[in-house]
């Protein structure tokens, strides 16, 4: 089987896409999960985008002097998805925190 997925550096249009989704209170349908639980859940990954550190301290309230860069992945399951958002340098390591983090991902 045949799997793909797509990485981009977002556009700027696209940072203000995610700001709203990330600013926006979770609704009845969307709930919080760990990228490990959704991934247990048998979602796929459909596109990873990275999002410079220069445009994340946009989009994250990080509350630290030195902004990190961050991924966002875009998952699947029928007609459910999924965003997650971890920090670059966490996704490309594999690190258990942030993988385990039970507020990393939108589900709905």
């Amino acid at each position: 089987m045949r799997h793909s997925f797509s990485f981009h550096v977002l556009s700027s249009s696209a940072i203000g896409i995610l700001m709203a989704l990330f600013a926006a209170p979770a609704s009845a349908a969307t709930t919080l999960k760990s990228i490990d639980a959704v991934l247990a859940l048998g979602y796929e990954i459909k596109a990873i985008n990275m999002l410079p550190a220069s445009d994340a301290k946009d989009v994250f309230a990080f509350g630290a002097a030195t902004p990190v860069a961050e991924t966002i992945i875009t998952l699947q399951k029928g007609n459910s998805i999924a965003v997650c958002s971890s920090a670059t340098v966490s996704w490309n390591q594999l690190l258990e925190g942030p993988m385990t983090f039970a507020n990393a991902c939108y589900v709905r």
